[in-house]
């Protein structure tokens, strides 16, 4: 379970049960703010009517009254890559890559 605490912020733990093996393909806003690296849904909200991030699958409930904002993955990970220059070099960090250490984030 995904604690807070006054230094960072994290999502809630999901209440959705355990799918096998399969990770999640689709976050709610919560969750695609915390993935880009946003300190609030609202930053989020504010990059995504900017242009920076994708925005929302075009969703729906069941019912039909109130709209679910879900981002894909895979589409924020496009955009990290894009963004980031990987997409055009077909580069891949190694799993250990240690980008906080690199560029010297975390440390007081």
């Amino acid at each position: 379970m995904i604690q807070m605490n006054t230094n960072c912020w994290a999502p809630p733990a999901s209440t959705a049960p355990a799918r096998a093996g399969r990770p999640q393909r689709l976050l709610s806003l919560r969750e695609a703010a915390f993935y880009v690296g946003c300190r609030s849904e609202q930053t989020f909200r504010d990059e995504v009517a900017l242009g920076l991030w994708p925005p929302p699958l075009p969703l729906t409930r069941l019912s039909g009254k109130r709209k679910r904002l879900l981002w894909d993955i895979l589409a924020l990970d496009a955009r990290i890559s894009e963004l980031s220059g990987a997409a055009q070099t077909g580069a891949v960090l190694h799993p250990d890559h240690d980008l906080d250490a690199e560029f010297d984030f975390g440390n007081p």
